[in-house]
Parts: C-alpha cells; structure tokens; sequence
C-alpha cells in the first residue's frame, strides 16, 4: 500500500534519517510540516526526495492571494509531491496557489485544509464563530477550493464521504485524525481508525505517532493494509 503519509514530526535531519531508516520500504511518503521545517529547513525535502520518497509538504500557507502564490511557486521548486494551503483564504487565494502551480510545470498536488482535526462543534461556534455542523464547512469549503483550482482536500474521517460526494472522483482526500484501535486521540478530536478512512473513499491517510514509536511499525502498516 502506498498511501500511508508518515508524519515527520521530529526536529532534526538525523531524526528524520533514523525514522525513513526503521521505516524502511514500508513507507514511502513523508510530511514535512510547521515544527520539522522550522527547525531543520529545505534540506529535509531534498534528502527525502534524494532517497526515493514522496514529500508531503504541509505549512498551510494562509495569507493574501499574491504572497501565498509565490510561496507555491518555491514550494514547487522544491520538488514538494503535495502540499498545503488554507481553503479558509478564499477562492483568490486558493486560484493564485493553482496558477502558480500551473505556470512552474509541476505536478504537485494542491491540498485545501479545510477544517482542523483538532476542532471539535463547541470550537466551530464559541472560538471561530462559524455556524455548525462542523460537515457542512467542510464540505462548503472542499466544494469551494476545487472549483478554484485544488486538486485535492485535507479532512478528517469524519468527513470523507461526504466531501468526496461533493467534489467527485477526481481530487485526492487526504485525511489527519487516524488511530490505530485502542490507540489515543491526544490532541485530535474527530479521528477514526485508518481502515475506516480507507473504507469511506480517503486516497491518503496521515500517521505519525501510531508508527514512529510502534515497537514494529511494518506490522502496523501490514495491519492497515489488511
């Protein structure tokens, strides 16, 4: 199976070789986000693309339509596979993240974020002041970006099916929020196991603590695969 994303959630170039090392060939695809790039920059992109490996790249970029399209473009000229911007930024944004994606050649896939796994219906309304259900965003959301120009959507399991109903077969679903059984959510409040994730029609999921301090993370990975 090569759509499990491990999630690099590590500080430094040697983590990152440890973990790709234990992981070895039952892994292909890696997330490179906010914590591991701040700290260790673009050269965690290149020695994963040197190696083989399929980067996710995963900084939500959010910001007006003219900063966020340039910051595309240098993602592109990484050699990123995915990467991520905020479907919150609006059409404009979500269209000059496309076109800058278009103009460089690449065929990265442009994933819209659409709402966090951490939040939950009590965060939707008291802290974003946004009208629930939490599905009905989402979907609005997802809808909205792929008519801009995404060529994919970032949700959780909670809301695949409804989301690929909406945007079609077409763009990918890649999906935070998956736990092994019996697993912790920690700080993730709509997850399910990524079996389920699978079964509701998501392309991707993302995993990082389920398989970075597995005891075995190949038998997990052979669990997932069933």
């Amino acid at each position: 199976m090569d759509r499990i994303i491990c999630a690099l959630d590590c500080n430094t170039l040697d983590e990152v070789k440890r973990t790709v090392d234990t992981l070895g060939k039952n892994v292909s695809w890696y997330k490179v986000g906010l914590q591991l790039y701040l700290s260790a920059g673009s050269t965690t992109v290149s020695y994963l693309k040197s190696i083989g490996k399929n980067v996710f790249l995963d900084l939500k970029f959010f910001d007006i339509p003219n900063t966020v399209g340039h910051a595309v473009a240098n993602a592109c000229s990484l050699g990123a596979d995915m990467m991520t911007i905020h479907a919150l930024g609006g059409k404009a944004m979500v269209a000059a993240a496309a076109q800058s994606i278009q103009k460089a050649n690449a065929k990265t896939t442009l994933l819209a974020v659409t709402i966090l796994t951490s939040v939950d219906e009590a965060t939707l309304t008291g802290d974003m002041g946004l009208t629930p259900p939490i599905e009905q965003n989402v979907t609005r959301l997802a809808a909205m970006a792929v008519g801009a120009g995404a060529t994919g959507i970032v949700c959780s399991p909670f809301e695949i099916a409804s989301v690929r109903k909406a945007v079609g077969t077409g763009p990918r679903i890649v999906t935070p929020g998956v736990r092994m059984p019996g697993e912790s959510a920690h700080d993730q409040k709509r997850v399910a196991t990524p079996m389920q994730a699978f079964a509701d029609g998501c392309d991707f999921v993302v995993m990082g603590r389920s398989l970075t301090t597995a005891a075995d993370p190949a038998a997990v990975v052979r669990v997932i695969e069933g």
